[in-house]
């Protein structure tokens, strides 16, 4: 695997009647093997995770944007960073239209594969703990949880491309090819549909 782009993003929501707040980060990261490492864990949670759904992008593109801003990151016309922003103002809209509190650390990824390109989304939650800093004193620290993952999505861009193509030429939508897999846990219902909605999946088969 070779992660071509990375940037993460912060979505937080304290309380159910407040508008969430995002935090955007403007430049994607230089990839480090910290961020290799990451990645490879969260592929090994995403690949053994039960419960996968599969499926493609809806046809309504009014109501599911995305794939027309990843087309156009693709085509070279937007960044990636105008890519992660836009879903995220995406994002944001339709958790604010739920009626819970969220908080999590949005990490954009694509990576370059032999067997074909593929773009990971994954919504990672915080925990806290304890550490004793330089002066041996306790102190409270906020890191990601790593073992823990209850929204992601994985699209499998060459064959999402291939499907849009062969049924451009026939002016038909019957290729249901599942080149999209989403993990959304039944713990977060409304929120979990707030990501379905803004990925623009519609589901074909679940695992």
């Amino acid at each position: 695997m070779a992660i071509t782009s990375l940037i993460f993003h912060r979505i937080t929501r304290w309380q159910e009647e407040q508008p969430s707040v995002l935090k955007l980060t403007e430049t994607a990261a230089e990839i480090s093997a910290d961020h290799e490492g990451l990645f490879s864990q969260l592929k090994k949670i995403f690949q053994f995770k039960a419960g996968k759904f599969h499926g493609h992008f809806d046809e309504d593109y009014s109501s599911a944007p995305f794939q027309n801003w990843l087309k156009e990151h693709l085509d070279s016309k937007i960044s990636f960073e105008k890519l992660s922003h836009l879903y995220m103002s995406q994002f944001k809209e339709l958790v604010d239209k739920t009626s819970e509190a969220f908080e999590a650390s949005i990490l954009f990824i694509l990576e370059e594969r032999a067997d074909g390109p593929r773009c990971y989304i994954f919504a990672l939650d915080t925990n806290s703990g304890l550490q004793l800093d330089n002066t041996l004193n306790l102190d409270t620290v906020d890191f990601l949880n790593t073992t823990k993952l209850d929204l992601a999505i994985r699209i499998d861009l060459d064959d999402w491309l291939q499907t849009s193509n062969a049924n451009s030429a026939t002016e038909t939508t019957e290729d249901n090819t599942p080149y999209l897999c989403m993990i959304r846990s039944r713990a977060k219902a409304k929120i979990g549909e707030a990501f379905t909605q803004s990925i623009g999946f519609k589901s074909t088969i679940d695992t």
